[in-house]
């Protein structure tokens, strides 16, 4: 999607609140008190979970917290500068001492239900430019470009129930060394505006694809079920459970390979039967164990030589492609590593592996056959460290020098528990933002033509960390209110996460913002119905309940019809 359409969107969405069909709307504008919004006052303090890592702990804005919000501690410093601000005035200095850092300030304020405005004005230090946010309530404003001049940030959104320690954030998220200048914060009350949801009337909506552990017998079978139910693909699951699994080995037997494999087979025949109702699917590679170092080459070897085995099983079965999970290994892409000994080389040089082991990946996958897919999840652009950076440019960009025919396409994690549909459209902005500026202009172009964004899901399978008396991991739980504090695995309950009036739209604001796909989790067997519930008599009321929201989802056809519908959003004036 353009830059340009996707600016058009959040501009479109800005102003409403969503899920009615009608909503009063303020006479005037109310201004919130934010405390010292000029940053003139010194006395406030740092997170302190921070304090070894700030550089200067006695200069923080009063009534304001300062900190860092990437992991693995990254030095930092938060302060008041005099001189720095719009009007000669003091301002507030953001600064990275360390690429890796994310620092900034916080504070907190009461808001009630209704629409805000949030409004400061930012500089980056002359000759450089940086990346900002803000965050109000519980969510984040997309990313914003700024360079050496004073330029005034707004963000609107939409604040659902009363909040009454409400975090306001504002973050250098630059991912360099560099410095940037806050001043002159504002809040205040606006109007509300109302949408509604409408069908998409595009000839081809984008298709929703489900990662779920379904057989692919069992998705042949129920092809058409799953067509009628809205569902245009799926991740296959348990094929392939690790990047360093062979797949040829997945049918029992590791020395038949291609047409002679029985898993391929199976897959060939699954795929047959979905493409006749125009379901497409995917090969689901999760990097589960830790990956070789970057410099380790025979390491790698071996791991490029899996992905390509995945590719061309992939591309045998007419599977549309091969979706990459990293989030397991997250820990890997930060320098702060354990694992690094920086004694042997310099995290120079592991960047530069890391992009080399991306442009590998890309050979890899798209080298088995051009038109095949790349799904890449999460999204990681925002939250992951460097060397996700460097993987993710050697993608793209030999990607985009070859002109592979099928893209690249990042699946987002980050919007699991987004539900608001202007945060959902603003959110596709700031990944626009951050891989254009990431990658060269083949890539960028690339990016446009073949690639896309899909905002994820995870509306059905509730679990919860139980934990022991010391505060270690005792198991998962479900819903408190149907199981308490019992022990029932990771996948015992089946029920919500959230309300489904809360699913509907954000499924709204997914096809809204998708390009070619949107997609949804399953965690376990939660879209589909198992066996017919056993004889309850004489069960007590607990205990059918128990058996309920661990048999079924018991309005599964509700979910069903609103994957069907591809409802997006219309804006009422």
């Amino acid at each position: 999607m353009a830059r340009r359409t996707l600016w058009r969107i959040g501009a479109a969405v800005a102003g409403c609140l969503l899920g009615m069909a009608t909503v009063a709307c303020w006479a005037q504008r109310d201004e919130l008190s934010v405390p010292n919004p000029g940053f003139e006052e010194i006395g406030g303090t740092v997170a302190p979970e921070f304090l070894r890592h700030a550089a200067i702990t006695d200069r923080v804005p009063a009534a304001w917290v300062a900190m860092q919000w990437a992991p693995f501690g990254s030095k930092f410093e938060t302060i008041v500068e005099d001189g720095a601000g719009r009007a000669g005035s003091r301002a507030c200095a953001a600064r990275n001492l360390d690429a890796t850092a994310c620092p900034g300030i916080y504070t907190r304020i009461s808001l009630p239900p209704g629409r805000y405005e949030l409004t400061f004005h930012v500089r980056c230090q002359p000759g450089k430019r940086g990346f900002v946010r803000a965050y109000l309530g519980d969510a984040y404003s997309p990313l914003e470009l700024v360079g050496p001049g004073w330029r005034r940030v707004t963000y609107e959104r939409t604040i659902r129930s009363a909040l009454s320690d409400a975090e306001i954030r504002l973050q250098n998220h630059s991912r360099r060394v560099t410095t940037v200048w806050f001043d002159d914060v504002s809040l205040r009350r606006v109007a509300s505006r109302s949408v509604s949801f409408v069908p998409d009337k595009r000839r081809r909506p984008p298709k929703t694809l489900l990662l779920s552990p379904l057989a692919p017998a069992d998705l042949q079978r129920d092809a058409a079920a799953w067509a009628e139910r809205g569902f245009g693909g799926f991740l296959l699951r348990d094929i392939m459970t690790d990047w360093s699994v062979d797949i040829w080995s997945a049918d029992g037997d590791p020395v038949t390979t291609g047409e002679d494999d029985e898993k391929l087979q199976e897959v060939l025949t699954c795929n047959a039967a979905c493409r006749a109702h125009e379901i497409d699917n995917f090969i689901y590679v999760p990097w589960t164990t830790p990956i070789p170092l970057w410099l380790d080459d025979e390491g790698w070897e071996d791991a490029i030589d899996a992905l390509h085995q995945a590719a061309i099983f992939a591309a045998r079965s007419h599977c549309k492609g091969v979706a990459i999970d990293v989030e397991s290994i997250a820990e890997q892409f930060w320098p702060q590593w354990e694992g690094y000994d920086y004694s042997l080389y310099s995290k120079s040089a592991l960047r530069q592996a890391a992009y080399a082991r991306g442009t590998q990946i890309a050979t890899a996958i798209f080298g088995a056959q051009p038109e095949l897919e790349l799904l890449l999840l999460p999204e990681g652009l925002l939250e992951y460290g460097p060397f996700y950076e460097y993987l993710f440019r050697g993608i793209m960009e030999q990607a985009g020098e070859a002109r592979y025919r099928g893209g690249v396409h990042l699946l987002s994690k980050g919007t699991f528990d987004v539900t608001n549909v202007e945060d959902l459209l603003q959110y596709p902005s700031s990944i626009d933002i951050a891989v254009r500026t990431l990658v060269n202009k083949a890539a960028q172009r690339y990016w446009q033509k073949r690639c896309s964004l899909a905002l994820g899901s995870w509306p059905l399978g509730y679990t919860r960390p139980i934990t022991a008396a010391d505060g270690d991991l005792a198991g998962w739980g479900g819903r408190a209110q149907i199981f308490g504090d019992e022990q029932i695995g990771k996948y015992g309950d089946r029920g919500p996460r959230f309300p489904i009036e809360r699913f509907s739209e954000q499924f709204a604001g997914m096809m809204m913002a998708g390009k070619k796909y949107a997609w949804i989790y399953a965690h376990g067997p939660t879209w589909w119905r198992g066996e017919p519930m056993p004889d309850t008599a004489g069960m007590t009321p607990q205990e059918i309940a128990k058996l309920r929201a661990r048999h079924t989802v018991e309005n599964i056809d509700e979910y069903y019809s609103i994957v069907r519908r591809h409802d997006v959003v219309k804006l009422r004036k």
